[in-house]
């Protein structure tokens, strides 16, 4: 039997994986796949895997902002018949917000890694994402041992009793506790 279609799409820019390590909690919200392109066009692999399982009219998310994806990768994802959501900030860390926000506005866990180093945040980017699309779990970067204002703002917006923080790695524990 056929795979079925996917309801979005996520793009990363394969020469700044920084921005792409909170993609896959996203992609797991959406039901749809990760696609890594250059930063300056829409790679012509990933044309042809969008054509292939996204129907015309979803949404492919940008992940970070116009010097991690170019305009012309919004245009050509414009000109295949996708709506081109861009998701950034002026940091990565700022970004990880917005894809948090992307992701839900009532997070019930947040996991928190640091953004300096990917491994940390692709753990917790999978573990967040393994929710699919019921999914309430966000992540967010940290500074390395330090919590950006971007990302203390938000998650001074949730309660402890309602929202449980996990940390992923020292770095992160060492951000809350200083935070």
């Amino acid at each position: 039997s056929a795979l079925p279609n996917a309801n979005a799409a996520v793009l990363i820019s394969k020469s700044d994986a920084a921005y792409g390590t909170t993609a896959t909690s996203l992609a797991g919200k959406k039901r749809g796949p990760v696609l890594m392109t250059s930063g300056t066009g829409l790679d012509s692999s990933v044309q042809t895997e969008l054509k292939r399982m996204l129907p015309k009219g979803r949404t492919v998310y940008l992940v970070g902002g116009t010097k991690v994806l170019s305009s012309a990768v919004a245009s050509k994802v414009t000109s295949l018949g996708y709506v081109a959501k861009r998701l950034s900030d002026v940091s990565r860390y700022s970004t990880s917000v917005a894809v948090a926000k992307a992701v839900t506005s009532t997070p019930k866990y947040v996991f928190l890694a640091t953004g300096t180093d990917y491994h940390n945040a692709l753990a917790a980017s999978s573990a967040a994402g393994s929710m699919g699309s019921a999914g309430t779990a966000t992540v967010l970067l940290t500074d390395g041992s330090t919590m950006t204002a971007s990302v203390y703002g938000y998650l001074n917006k949730y309660s402890p009793g309602t929202t449980k923080i996990i940390t992923v790695g020292t770095d992160a524990e060492s951000a809350l506790t200083k935070a």
